[in-house]
């Protein structure tokens, strides 16, 4: 399914998203690399997310997951990482989160001991509101 389809057919598994020929002030852009994210989106499409960092999971709703994977080596340096997933309590107080694909795997959290609320809450970095599509008339001037 295409991120197309998935505007023209909403479900919890592929929400409503907006097409934005620009990134509204207070939003941010993140570039689908690969196909982890259908069905939600493509590879090369490019999602428009509200920056609201440390937000309060929504129920259902998809989320640009952000964290920073710290060096082991004194070589390495510290790495930021993002993904797109749908935030989820797991149990009383351990939460994860599930990739929008089934390929990208099952649930996602760290450890066995899982996310806090307040860890979860850390790692969102906004809902994802849209796909970025500038026009024609935007991309020659």
């Amino acid at each position: 399914m295409s991120a197309l389809d998935a505007i023209e057919t909403p479900s919890p598994a592929s929400p409503s998203l907006r097409i934005f020929d620009h990134v509204p002030p207070g939003h941010i852009v993140f570039a689908v690399r690969d196909d982890s994210c259908l069905p939600l989106a493509r590879r090369g499409e490019v999602l428009v997310v509200e920056d609201e960092p440390r937000s309060i999971p929504e129920e259902g709703h998809w989320y640009l997951i952000q964290w920073i994977t710290q060096p082991h080596h004194e070589w390495e340096r510290a790495t930021v990482r993002q993904t797109v997933g749908i935030p989820r309590e797991l149990k009383p107080n351990l939460w994860g989160y599930s990739p929008p694909c089934r390929y990208a795997g099952g649930m996602h959290y760290a450890g066995d001991s899982g996310f806090t609320f307040m860890q979860m809450c850390d790692y969102l970095r906004g809902p994802v509101v849209g796909i970025y599509r500038p026009s024609a008339k935007a991309r020659i001037s």
